[in-house]
Order: structure tokens, then C-alpha cells, then sequence
């Protein structure tokens, strides 16, 4: 079904019973495809409402994207308002056993490097109050090198010939995560260390020298 067909480390995580949270770092448009072909249940995707509008209305016709709306609150780093609708939405899907996939950071990478997860991210996931799956995912990124149509499409096939990989690996679930306003960025940093444990070297970004065990 997918063009893309990762090489998968670590399937043995994939929770087989209950609700969970799939969390993944983003280098590429073509993150979630890569992902979606290793789960059963289809997979659903937040994406952020100010993100591209023709981007954000093809993603919503093929996997049925739920939108967050958010709205600054003061200055600080947690003043985001919560887009309510959204998260009931999320609950649905999660209640009909659709996974929902995170980004996080949320704002793709531009850089191939993980960026710090923020607070306001982390107690949005947090709030769910059930098991969130890290996952890394390398090599997506070759597939936009050069921001143009033909030299994607070269890129892609490469992918489907197989000349290039495209690896995601799964981490044990993070049962729990630290709660409270005042533990939120060190729940975030929990989150963005995992994901970066599963991405290559080189890639880590922010948590590349950060030790959290």
C-alpha cells in the first residue's frame, strides 16, 4: 500500500492490547507513511493548524488528520491553550483502537536534528494519561533532498527500488511521565531522550549528549 517500506527494529514493543500514544521524531513529509505501514489499526496523525494549507488538506483527505487550533495565553513557555476539540477527537480514535500518532518536536526538522521537546507538547500527551510508544525513524529525510518535484520522485524511487532505507525503530513504552506544571519540561526531555536513543547518530540534536538514565 505505501511507497515506502521501512526496515522495523524493536516491532515486539508495538503494544497488542489497551490504548497507546505513538510519538516519532519529524525529518520528512514522508514520516508517515513510513509509519503507517507497521501498524495493524490505521493510523491517525495531530497536525498543527498553521501548518501549509494545501499540505494540511491532502494529509486530511488520505489519513484524516486531526487539526490542532492553539491559541498564546501570556508569554511564558506553557501559556498554550489546549484546542478542546481536538482533544476529544483524539479520545475517540483512541477509544475506537486508532492509534494517534504525535510529532514531536512538533515542527518538522529542517536541520535532521531532534529539537527540545517543549513543556506545553509534553503536558498535552501527558494529559492522555496512557502509554506513550517512542519511535525514531532515519533515512526519510533523502526523500525532499533539493525541495523539487523531480529530484523527490528520484528519491523515491530509490526508495522503491530499494537502493535507499528507510529504518524505524521502536522503543519499550513509557509507562508514565513525570506530572504537574512543574515537571513538564523535565517530562518533555524524557520524551525527546527516548526518541533520539532510536535515530541515528549525528541526529540527535539537542539530547545527543544528554544522559536522562
Amino acid at each position: 500500500m505505501f511507497l515506502v517500506q521501512p526496515k522495523i527494529v524493536g516491532r515486539e514493543h508495538i503494544p497488542t492490547r489497551g490504548c497507546f500514544i505513538p510519538i516519532c521524531n519529524h525529518f520528512s513529509a514522508a514520516d508517515y507513511f513510513a509509519l503507517a505501514s507497521i501498524f495493524d489499526q490505521r493510523l491517525g496523525v495531530v497536525v498543527k493548524d498553521d501548518n501549509h494549507p494545501r499540505m494540511k488538506q491532502l494529509i486530511a483527505l488520505l489519513v484524516g488528520s486531526i487539526f490542532i487550533k492553539r491559541r498564546r495565553m501570556g508569554n511564558g513557555p506553557q501559556s498554550v491553550r489546549v484546542d478542546l476539540g481536538a482533544y476529544k477527537a483524539i479520545i475517540r480514535c483512541q477509544k475506537s483502537g486508532r492509534p494517534v500518532l504525535f510529532f514531536l518536536p512538533g515542527t518538522r526538522s529542517t536541520t535532521q536534528q531532534i529539537g527540545r521537546v517543549s513543556p506545553h507538547e509534553a503536558r498535552w500527551v501527558a494529559n492522555f494519561g496512557i502509554p506513550i510508544l517512542p519511535i525514531g525513524i532515519s533515512g526519510t529525510w533523502d526523500i525532499e533532498r533539493g525541495n523539487r518535484p523531480h529530484l523527490i520522485l528520484i528519491e523515491v524511487l530509490k526508495f522503491v527500488l530499494g537502493i535507499r532505507k528507510v529504518t524505524v525503530r521502536i522503543g519499550e513504552p513509557i509507562e508514565s511521565l513525570p506530572k504537574g506544571r512543574d515537571q513538564a519540561q523535565t517530562a518533555a526531555d524524557m520524551i525527546g531522550w527516548e526518541i533520539a536513543q532510536l535515530v541515528n547518530r549525528g541526529h540527535r540534536g539537542t539530547y545527543e549528549k544528554v544522559k536522562m538514565r
